[in-house]
């Protein structure tokens, strides 16, 4: 070895001459220096110390280096003003650094077939005349490979197993921009850690058969000539995969392929007929298969989950079979077929985000036997479809439901839909007349349906039909509308009264709206049961009359069965009755409210961690009231008379509402035992002139409202122990004088028959303190 370290500053150097140094092989030292005029190795030096710059050597200069077998540092030849060949180099072996060729307008050729090994990168780009490169023998190169070139023609990288080996972020193979390029061959190579990217060449046939795993994407996109790609081996890319933009794309073979951790898109290639992704199982990110115009089938039968699919613009699009699918995180949107038939089967899903069926000229069949869930949008428009609509197993939509704008559709049936947390939409579809909706139980937004060609009322659809918060309109071919703006936020009880505007009867066809609960049937706004009140005729403006008395004051029931209970089970209800008469009335986890009400109830209530709110009202209870933690809440217009108990635990709190002296008279009862009550007085009128107190006695409890700013206060109160006490005195009145006038006719007696005055006056006595007392 030679040890030129001494002269590290030198900078310039005319000529270096080593000659007939027999048993050197390397060369050390000279690190500065900037240009070498000349330079001669002895023969038998083959190795470069350290990075190995030709840019400015000419093509006769590099011939005296075709012994060289390793390159310690990088190769560089950059801006070259004269090289038109890198090919000298025939004893190279291996390159410890990376291979940067770029921006020589006079390369031709890069030709290093003996090279094996590369432990940095492969650059090279902006060669305008470079028409081809053979790394023939290359079989691991552990970084990037970047090539471009718009006159390259040829790419030799037949022996390469390996890309990536140091696991290098970003993207590793990169051949594009070459319109010249016609074939890429890298039949070795098995794995690649990072991207690949082969975009905008002229490559008719591109050729990966032993490739098996790819950590990072592989995009092949818009190479116009392409017609054959072959991964008949790839089984998993850790990125995305796209191919698209391919025009004379006509073989595609991933067959091997089950895994996708990112985007599958495959798109515009026009003359494709067949995917052959009979195997994938599991996509993480979407599956696009968008505008591919002769693909007659999309059969992935092994595809368990994706997170969006997007089926669009196939025009001759015949099926889609999905049947192993069961999970899409997302969105499924299929569409935009212009020709043909088209089937979709995608029966063992169960849950979708939004599912969007649009723009298909004829849609054959429509299955989705297992999907219980839509977490998003329901959307089928635009269409023919020739099969009536069905979703068994569908019972929750979080969003809009939406069918509308349907050719040919006969029927739309959903057995077990229950909730509708958008829209309800069946619109425009001209052959429809079966709408099944049998168990629809709410819908948060706007209720729209058309049937065409057939008279319909809201019951008959939707015969279980609790809740509509926005608008109701529900119309036949005629344009009869059954509308209620808003329909009622709870299903009407018996003898609930239900607020209707512009209503079905309007429209001038037999038929009601029916929009109690159950049997209950509605007329005149009132919810009434035939069966119980007789005939329906004689219901009047007020709750239902018995069929026995039609004369009678309405709001009064007679005849048997004329009370009725009232359950209010997990939701809240508002009663608004001037008179009406319940059995039992029992709230579990609810609330009731009654609204200027005057209500007699016979036989209890019951309160089970519920709320009962009085509003201007007015309640008789004829029993007992049973709590446990409950509420009562009641302003001080209303009243609550209780004949019998309160037994439990009952928080009553009384909101004042005026600054008027007042007396609520809010429990009446007979002296027993009541059960544990918390009392708590809301002033809703400020005001420092007036305080509140309730007292309690032993016939009732009283809200008292004090004007402690004027002279005087006024308390109302009923003293009903006075007024009996009264009532007895007079009896005792009426008893003395009787008692009195018995004794003056005792006395007559004796007189006329004195023969028996002992006798006499002795049963007299006796019968005079009988009667005492008495």
């Amino acid at each position: 070895g030679t040890n030129f370290w001494a002269m590290n500053n030198l900078t310039k150097l005319l000529v270096l001459a080593l000659f007939l140094n027999l048993m050197l092989t390397t060369v050390n030292g000279l690190i500065c220096l900037d240009l070498l005029g000349l330079i001669l190795l002895p023969l038998g030096c083959d190795k470069i110390d350290g990075d190995f710059d030709v840019s400015e050597l000419s093509e006769s200069d590099l011939t005296k280096f075709s012994q060289i077998v390793d390159i310690a540092g990088n190769l560089l030849l950059e801006a070259s003003g004269s090289i038109t060949a890198l090919d000298t180099f025939s004893s190279l072996i291996n390159v410890d650094g990376s291979i940067v060729i770029q921006n020589n307008d006079l390369l031709e050729s890069v030709l290093l077939p003996g090279l094996q090994h590369i432990a940095g990168s492969v650059i090279l780009e902006g060669n305008q005349n470079l028409g081809s490169i053979d790394f023939g023998s290359v079989t691991i190169i552990s970084e990037h490979i970047l090539i471009s070139g718009a006159g390259l023609t040829e790419i030799k990288l037949n022996k390469l197993i390996g890309i990536g080996e140091d696991s290098v972020a970003g993207t590793l193979l990169n051949i594009s921009n070459m319109p010249l390029l016609n074939t890429l061959e890298l039949d070795l190579i098995e794995s690649i850690t990072g991207n690949v990217v082969i975009e905008n060449n002229l490559l008719s046939s591109i050729s990966l058969p032993k490739l098996n795993i790819l950590n990072g994407d592989l995009l092949i996109n818009n190479n116009g000539l392409l017609s054959d790609i072959s991964l008949i081996e790839l089984n998993q890319v850790d990125g995305d995969l796209s191919i698209s933009g391919n025009e004379q794309l006509t073989n595609l073979n991933l067959l091997e392929l089950t895994h996708v951790d990112g985007v599958l898109s495959i798109g515009g290639n026009e003359l494709l007929t067949d995917l052959n992704l009979m195997n994938l199982v599991n996509i993480n990110g979407a599956l696009d298969i968008i505008g591919n115009s002769n693909v007659p089938i999309i059969d992935l039968p092994s595809l368990e989950v994706a997170e969006n699919i997007e089926i669009l613009g196939n025009s001759k699009l015949g099926s889609v079979l999905l049947n192993g699918l069961s999970t899409v995180t997302g969105n499924i949107h299929i569409g935009d077929i212009d020709s043909g038939s088209l089937e979709i089967v995608i029966d063992n899903l169960l849950s979708v985000g939004d599912l969007v069926v649009e723009n298909i000229l004829n849609l054959s069949q429509i299955e989705f036997l297992s999907l219980s869930t839509v977490a998003g949008d329901l959307l089928i428009q635009e269409s023919n479809i020739e099969s009536p609509l069905e979703f068994p197993l569908l019972g929750e939509i979080f969003g809009n439901l939406d069918i509308s704008n349907i050719q040919g559709l006969v029927g739309v049936v959903f057995d077990v839909l229950e909730n509708v947390t958008g829209n309800v939409t069946i619109l425009d579809n001209d052959s429809v007349n079966i709408i099944e909706l049998p168990n629809l139980l709410r819908i948060d937004g706007n209720l729209n349906i058309q049937l065409l060609n057939v008279m319909i009322n809201v019951d008959t659809l939707l015969p279980k039909l609790i809740s509509v918060e926005g608008s109701v309109d529900v119309c036949d071919s005629n344009g009869c509308c059954d509308s209620i703006s808003p329909l009622f936020s709870e299903t009407c009880q018996l003898n609930e009264k239900c607020a209707i505007e512009n209503g079905c009867l309007d429209c001038g066809f037999d038929g009601e709206c029916e929009t109690c609960f159950d049997n209950f049937t509605l007329t005149n706004g009132w919810c009434f049961n035939c069966e119980i009140f007789g005939n329906c005729t004689f219901i009047t403006d007020g709750p239902p009359l018995s069929e026995s008395d039609p004369e009678s004051d309405p709001g009064t029931i007679s005849g048997s069965g004329s009370e009725s209970d009232l359950i209010v089970d997990n939701e809240k209800r508002e009663i608004r009755e001037e008179n009406a008469y319940y059995d039992l009335v029992t709230v579990n986890s609810g609330t009731l409210v009654f609204v200027n009400s005057h209500v007699t109830i016979s036989n209890g209530i019951i309160l089970n961690e519920s709320n009962l709110e009085l509003v201007e009202s007015e309640i008789t209870l004829n029993s007992d009231l049973l709590s446990s933690n409950s509420n009562l809440k009641m302003d001080d217009k209303s009243q609550l008379n209780i004949s019998g108990c309160i037994d439990g635990e009952l928080s009553v709190e009384i909101s004042v509402t005026s600054n008027e002296d007042s007396t609520v008279n809010l429990i009446n009862h007979d002296n027993c035992n009541q059960g544990k009550i918390e009392y708590i007085l809301t002033r809703l009128v400020e005001d420092n002139c007036f305080e509140d107190e309730v007292a309690e006695t032993g016939d009732g409890l009283n809200l008292v409202t004090k004007n402690v700013c004027g002279e005087e206060f006024l308390m109302l109160k009923i003293f009903i122990p006075i007024g009996i006490c009264v009532v007895a005195i007079v009896f005792m009145i009426i008893g003395y004088i009787s008692i009195t006038r018995r004794k003056k006719k005792v006395i007559l007696g004796i007189r006329s028959n004195l023969n028996n005055v002992m006798d006499f006056d002795t049963t007299t006595s006796e019968e005079a303190s009988s009667v005492n007392t008495s």
